[in-house]
């Protein structure tokens, strides 16, 4: 995806321009291009070893996509960026569609720095239910955004957008301060709950992320145990041994960590006892596949008996209906979040919910005591 800083149809370092003449089919073009990435898959023997690689490409033919170069080069550029998103060694040919979804991300992209400089976008707070006590033990923090021009922006596309368009690092420092100002705001009403809060592959791998973090409780008089930070299993096993070192830095000051969508990603069973975690997130796909399926059973059983053999809670998203809860329950899960108990709702509807809530939420470390707010 081109954004501003790199004109659209300008190759990036890693990409080269190819034109073809003499090509009487839009099938002879195809098969060209098949034929040229099938090529570059050949190994390249080296002194130590060999090197493979597995190349994108973007497919456009003049006249019938465009007839000048600079809208061919441009279309080729979507095409090639259209075809890295969907996975590595494909190609795609142009599509009138492939336009119309880069001018919605550019706008996207237009609107969501203009958001960021207005404080414009908004948390939504999901309760975390213990299994126990029916208490509200947590809530996940999740980014909400409804645009005066594009109205509601569903969460995944404008994060997409921020991390391809260099905005991820404002965005996820953004959602930190507010939901650090907001747990500051509540524990002075007497509500004491962690907040779950994700963190991009970007924001990990963050040189200052250890100091950010740090001086994000400081200024907001927080705890780091109120805090929990949550990657996903993908961006935990990407470098293993990189994610173990931080998150031991993170850990050993205090913070709370925790794998989200485990299940979905490939990580080693037996690395994953290494990790400093206390909470393992099974993905909403297969909570949801309880009521359906023996074999998303049996999985769901397999991961809570693995996270408990290594000391760790579990905590099921997207529970929705009694038969899910139920049977969680009977295996020991230890909390849960969705549509079943709550939606993802406004900081002050959730202060009036938990007031109102015939589960009484308990305090972090002691389940006895009960929770007064102001």
């Amino acid at each position: 995806m081109s954004y501003p800083g790199r004109p659209a149809g300008t190759p990036g370092g890693d990409e080269f321009l190819i034109l073809a003449t003499g090509l009487n089919t839009p099938e002879h073009a195809t098969s060209l291009v098949e034929n040229l990435l099938e090529t570059l898959k050949t190994p390249f023997i080296l002194t130590h070893g060999q090197l493979e690689i597995m190349a994108s490409a973007g497919l456009v033919i003049g006249p019938l996509d465009a007839t000048d170069g600079q809208t061919l080069m441009r279309y080729a550029d979507m095409a090639l960026h259209h075809a890295k998103d969907g996975g590595k060694g494909r190609y795609l040919r142009y599509s009138t569609q492939m336009s119309q979804s880069l001018d919605r991300r550019m706008k996207i992209y237009q609107r969501l720095r203009q958001a960021l400089k207005q404080n414009s976008l908004e948390l939504h707070y999901q309760p975390q239910i213990d299994m126990i006590n029916g208490g509200v033990v947590s809530v996940e923090a999740l980014l909400r955004w409804t645009d005066d021009e594009l109205g509601y922006v569903p969460a995944d596309q404008f994060v997409a957008v921020a991390e391809a368009s260099g905005l991820m690092d404002e965005l996820g420092l953004w959602v930190l301060e507010t939901a650090c100002q907001q747990l500051s705001q509540w524990q002075s009403q007497g509500l004491l709950l962690r907040m779950a809060v994700n963190l991009s592959a970007q924001q990990f791998n963050q040189p200052h992320l250890i100091q950010q973090m740090g001086e994000l409780i400081w200024r907001h008089g927080l705890r780091p145990d109120c805090l929990e930070l949550e990657l996903t299993e993908s961006q935990a096993m990407t470098n293993p041994e990189q994610a173990r070192v931080i998150m031991q830095r993170l850990s050993d000051l205090g913070f709370n960590l925790a794998i989200d969508d485990f299940g979905t990603g490939y990580s080693s069973l037996a690395y994953l006892q290494l990790l400093p975690i206390n909470r393992v997130k099974i993905d909403r796909s297969f909570v949801a596949r309880i009521e359906t399926s023996e074999e998303g059973k049996r999985l769901i059983r397999g991961i809570i008996g693995l996270a408990h053999s290594l000391e760790k809670e579990v905590v099921a998203e997207g529970v929705e209906t009694i038969q899910q809860l139920n049977f969680l329950q009977e295996f020991g899960c230890n909390a849960y979040q969705g549509w079943y108990f709550a939606k993802a709702m406004p900081a002050s509807d959730l202060v009036q919910f938990v007031k109102t809530s015939q589960y009484a939420a308990r305090r972090m470390g002691d389940p006895q005591a009960a929770i007064h707010i102001q």
